[in-house]
């Protein structure tokens, strides 16, 4: 019984540690896209920024 025990503690533990390493992989990639989406939508932005104060020449 105490081995089983043993067994279940040890797999218990490997879980934790398994949903810790996804979830820190899962934060990392989440950061990776907002950056992502960031930098895709900052020239975008600007570019509204500078037509709003009638900084841009219409082609």
């Amino acid at each position: 019984l105490a081995a089983t025990e043993a067994r279940i503690e040890r797999q218990a533990s490997d879980f934790a540690a398994r949903d810790a390493e996804r979830a820190a992989y899962l934060a990392a990639e989440q950061a990776k896209t907002a950056k992502a989406i960031e930098a895709f939508a900052a020239p975008e932005a600007e570019a509204r920024r500078l037509d709003q104060l009638g900084l841009v020449r219409k082609l």
